[in-house]
């Protein structure tokens, strides 16, 4: 499930709302600008569910970022030892470790 559609069930609005306060949060608008002057585009969200938004938004992506981080060094350690011990062998890759969802 993506970032956009946890916001949409946690906080109980259409998609196409968060899709477009995301995206105006992206292009570097303000929390007070995009609830102010941005009503037609996010279907006149208040400033307290954009802030919201924003910070679940920022969180996520935070986070799936560590995640990415972490299975890389995972492998590369994986491929460290493995190296070390005189060779890789088809199919040891121990892929249960990778799985995040």
């Amino acid at each position: 499930m993506d970032i956009n559609q946890r916001l949409t069930e946690e906080l109980d609005v259409k998609r196409w709302q968060i899709d477009a306060a995301v995206q105006l949060i992206d292009e570097g608008n303000t929390i007070p600008f995009i609830s102010r002057y941005r009503k037609e585009a996010t279907g006149a969200l208040d400033e307290e569910v954009i802030r919201k938004i924003e910070e679940v938004y920022v969180y996520q992506e935070n986070l799936l970022k560590r995640k990415e981080d972490v299975i890389r060094l995972i492998d590369f350690r994986f491929l460290l030892i493995v190296k070390s011990k005189g060779g890789f062998h088809h199919g040891s890759r121990p892929s249960y470790l990778f799985n995040f969802e």
